[in-house]
């Protein structure tokens, strides 16, 4: 995807904010780029006392998410792996 694109799109109304990852060409896999951007999203949404509920989806008809993106990973060091790891737990956490 083009440096600058979202990988996230995000709807709030009245109580219910709707998450969606966006990458359907790649089954909405999750990379780095896609997890700091639900890391930013998920800490707005907390903050915001108005949102009761948050829905996570993925965008697409094929897959919600197929997992970490194997294909950024390849590239990554051991640093960059344990970085990578520590970033979905803390998404998910």
């Amino acid at each position: 995807m083009a440096e600058g694109e979202d990988f996230l799109n995000l709807h709030v109304e009245g109580g219910l904010a709707i998450l969606t990852v966006n990458r359907p060409r790649v089954l909405n896999s999750l990379s780095i780029a896609v997890l700091e951007e639900m890391r930013k999203a998920l800490r707005q949404l907390a903050q915001d006392r108005t949102v009761r509920v948050v829905v996570l989806t993925g965008a697409g008809d094929k897959a919600f998410i197929a997992g970490a993106d194997i294909q950024e990973m390849l590239a990554l060091t051991t640093t960059g792996m344990r970085e990578f790891s520590r970033l979905g737990q803390e998404v998910v956490a």
